[in-house]
């Protein structure tokens, strides 16, 4: 895949200076650029990316998209184009470019959870039949996809994009960026309820990913939710071509049969049509099973041999800060780390807890919990639910960080789990540390905003040897 410099000046009306150019890959952090890679300098709430154009060229970006008025007018050897608005440059081009890709599906993942080990598990099960272009990390917004799209190669075999919203009528945008072949929704869940009216508000905002198919393609609908209906309807107005499910329930097209939990994780049997798939997974999350019969329910469509990539679930990891476990020194043993720091809903808060309340130990049970974000009026309520989620789970110890936990405590007290409300991390890190105790297990979960990987990372570099990870489901 090669951009032109024409190619950008086509798709932004941009104005270039400098030498004509080609390139394969865009950046919009320095830290991370390649040399060849053009620099997009955009402007943010609290950072300004004209700022870091000089540092961009320095590490070997072969040309800069800038704004008109971003200071850089004068510098007239260097390849720059001008732009009205980089974010709105970055979206033309994504949306031209969209219009070269021919790829054998195009895949548009949302959902209120789990959108990012879905994604991570379908590119590795995609990876057994073709070339693959995923989104990375959680680069699902209306920067992270156009971003996805304009650094996607022409001759991809299958493009995934996770696409995320926390207000209605964004996905809507993101869909006609990424105009999917194949949508996905995993689930829908009181995940951003503060932005919406209610669950089903929530629902008509997941499908707004159907706008964008252009009356074609397939939808994959989770058939385990009341929502799935409306989300059917919702697909049928859109004119979806084909709507399939999938899920534990008796008359989804791809069935999960034969649930049962193993020492090293669970096994369980995926039926679609009579034909019957056999998994073995490290994850014993229920869930993860539903994301596994997705899997297999996607290349089924795809027309692909389902059979050939079984073989993938029995290796598949999860993804950092998304229930990735590792095992940590202290004095006289080790302790066990479950890194759910990257998000956290009412859903997933109570299945952590339930997984983690499976586990059986040696010494403690402890539990770091941040603030889960964007619940609006309902976020007292919804916090204040899990004091017997986490009784149920056996905690013995609970660590409570933000302001939204704070009503928590004596919930726990009353039930008689040690508990203690910190302000920040770093307060919290510094009682976690010299409490924890060989066998104790430790969860840790909160929303992405309640900076809790900065706990895990305390984790490890404290203590410089790792024991193992991904040692546990």
């Amino acid at each position: 895949m090669v951009w032109t410099q024409q190619d950008i000046i086509d798709a932004t009306q941009g104005i270039a200076q400098g030498e004509a150019f080609t390139t394969t890959s865009f950046s919009i952090d320095t830290r991370s650029l390649q040399p060849g890679d053009v620099y997009v300098a955009l402007v943010g709430e609290s950072m300004d990316g004209h700022r870091f154009i000089d540092e961009a060229f320095r590490k070997g970006a072969v040309a800069v998209i800038a704004n008109k008025n971003g200071g850089h007018e004068k510098a007239q050897k260097q390849n720059i184009i001008f732009v009205e608005d980089t974010l709105l440059a970055l979206t033309k081009m994504a949306i031209f470019h969209r219009g070269r890709i021919h790829a054998k599906a195009v895949i548009g993942i949302t959902g209120s959870a789990g959108k990012t080990t879905t994604r991570a598990l379908l590119a590795k099960l995609l990876q057994t039949y073709g070339t693959v272009h995923a989104s990375i990390k959680s680069y699902n917004n209306h920067i992270g996809v156009p971003l996805t799209m304009v650094n996607c190669p022409l001759n991809v075999d299958y493009a995934l994009f996770e696409m995320g919203m926390n207000h209605a009528g964004e996905m809507r945008e993101l869909s006609h960026i990424v105009h999917p072949t194949l949508s996905i929704i995993t689930n829908i869940l009181p995940v951003h309820i503060g932005n919406f009216p209610n669950e089903a508000g929530i629902a008509h905002a997941k499908a707004e990913i159907f706008l964008g198919m252009q009356g074609k393609g397939t939808a994959l609908l989770n058939g385990d939710q009341d929502w799935g209906r409306l989300l059917k309807s919702l697909a049928v107005e859109a004119n979806v071509q084909q709507i399939k499910t999938f899920g534990y329930h008796a008359g989804n097209t791809a069935q999960i049969h034969e649930y049962r939990l193993s020492e090293e994780g669970a096994e369980f049997v995926v039926e679609i049509e009579g034909t019957r798939y056999p998994v073995i997974t490290k994850m014993k999350a229920p869930h993860f099973a539903q994301s596994s019969a997705l899997g297999i329910l996607l290349l089924n469509v795809l027309g692909l041999a389902p059979s050939k990539a079984v073989p993938i679930f029995r290796e598949f990891h999860p993804v950092e800060g998304r229930g990735a476990t590792f095992e940590i020194q202290v004095k006289g043993g080790a302790v066990h780390v479950i890194d759910e720091s990257y998000n956290a809903n009412p859903a997933s808060m109570e299945a952590a807890l339930k997984l983690f309340g499976a586990q059986q130990v040696g010494g403690q049970k402890r539990f770091v919990m941040g603030e889960m974000a964007e619940l609006g009026e309902h976020a007292q309520r919804y916090h204040l639910e899990m004091a017997q989620a986490i009784q149920n789970a056996g905690v013995q110890d609970v660590y409570l960080c933000g302001a939204e936990t704070l009503v928590l405590r004596p919930a726990l007290e009353k039930l008689g789990i040690r508990v203690a409300h910190y302000g920040n991390v770093f307060d919290l890190e510094a009682a976690l540390m010299p409490a924890l105790q060989p066998g104790d297990a430790l969860l840790i979960k909160g929303s992405n905003s309640a900076g809790l990987h900065r706990i895990v990372d305390a984790l490890k570099i404290t203590n410089n040897n790792i024991v193992h990870e991904g040692k546990k489901g």
